[in-house]
């Protein structure tokens, strides 16, 4: 049995102690997140979920090969795009709202309108499955990486790959550009996160403290700091410029698959196998609510951008918005 075969039988292993009750329940008054908005259009696995930037639609990507943008307050699916021949892994809005990149396991990134599905941009530079795209703060770019192990910056205008990163020696789970757009964060199955310049490639920063595969990294709002998570089940963030550990999460028991900072910074929210969905702060990794909902393995989870929701979705095929508990206010966060 080869090792990614071992580790999905224990995998499946821990997921039966969830089921059970073996592992960690919410602790004595710990808040619960508040569910407003279900949504179960999909067939299978659900792999991507990611707000628009206005925070009135949710897009979301799985397993039977469709990406659905559907109303984050009512779950009325708005536009399907069925361009995609296999599994779909990733999903992300442009940052005006007008344009989605989706891409997954047929190795094809594609930008389409977000209004009425129309392909404006294809990416086929890959050679293996497609794990993670991410657009540019102007929206001119997207990063992509996957199981060939290499991240590509190319321009959506022309299709054409501006800068090529392949320093990983394993599949790249995730990766995001900076806020200023001068930096992607990459993170892959070598254990390492790279910190380097989105224009030439060069490395700027190595975070080497994780000792299992990396499945999420994110920038801070202002991007000064990281955040990162994997199946060593500890999520840190960390200091873009130095590496240097600022806070660690050590309170999921299973691989973490999910992390992202809020839209002011202060807080984080990871998800996982556990079948759990934490809310905690970016500065001392308290715990401030948890999301419960979900019968399987969590595979994404992303705030609105007010910060005052949250979407989630994973194996159990539902995407899931709740509402940040008032118990867990956090300074900087808009009311609703």
């Amino acid at each position: 049995m080869c090792n990614r075969q071992v580790r999905r039988v224990l995998q499946v292993a821990s997921v039966a102690a969830v089921f059970f009750g073996l592992l960690a329940a919410p602790a004595a008054g710990q808040e619960t997140a508040e569910l407003i908005t279900r949504f179960q259009g999909h067939s299978d696995w659900v792999r991507a979920v990611a707000f628009s930037p206005d925070g009135t639609r949710v897009a979301s990507g799985a397993d039977d090969e469709l990406v659905y943008i559907w109303d984050a307050e009512t779950g009325e699916v708005l536009l399907e795009f069925r361009q995609h021949s296999d599994w779909v892994r990733t999903v992300a809005f442009s940052p005006d709202g007008k344009r989605v990149a989706s891409a997954g396991d047929d190795q094809v990134a594609y930008v389409w309108e977000a209004e009425t599905g129309e392909i404006v941009a294809e990416f086929r530079g890959h050679r293996d499955w497609i794990r993670a795209v991410a657009f540019s703060p102007d929206g001119t770019r997207v990063v992509s990486g996957g199981d060939d192990g290499i991240a590509y910056v190319w321009k959506v205008r022309t299709s054409g790959v501006v800068t090529e990163f392949d320093l990983h020696t394993d599949w790249i789970r995730d990766l995001a550009f900076s806020p200023d757009g001068e930096r992607v964060v990459s993170g892959a199955d070598d254990e390492l996160a790279y910190v380097w310049n989105s224009h030439t490639g060069q490395v700027l920063t190595q975070f080497p403290q994780h000792t299992d595969w990396i499945r999420a990294v994110a920038f801070s709002p202002n991007g000064t700091r990281v955040v990162s998570a994997g199946d060593d089940q500890v999520a840190y963030v960390w200091d873009a410029e130095t590496a240097g550990i600022l806070t660690e999460f050590r309170r999921h028991h299973d691989w973490i698959r999910a992390a992202a900072f809020s839209p002011n910074g202060e807080v984080v929210v990871t998800a996982g196998d556990d079948q759990v969905a934490y809310l905690w702060d970016a500065d001392t990794a308290a715990v401030l609510a948890e999301f419960r909902e979900h019968r399987d393995w969590i595979r994404a989870a992303a705030f609105s951008p007010n910060g005052t929701r949250v979407v989630t979705a994973g194996d159990d095929g539902v995407a899931m918005v709740w509402r940040v508990p008032t118990g867990a206010e956090v300074p900087g966060l808009v009311a609703h």
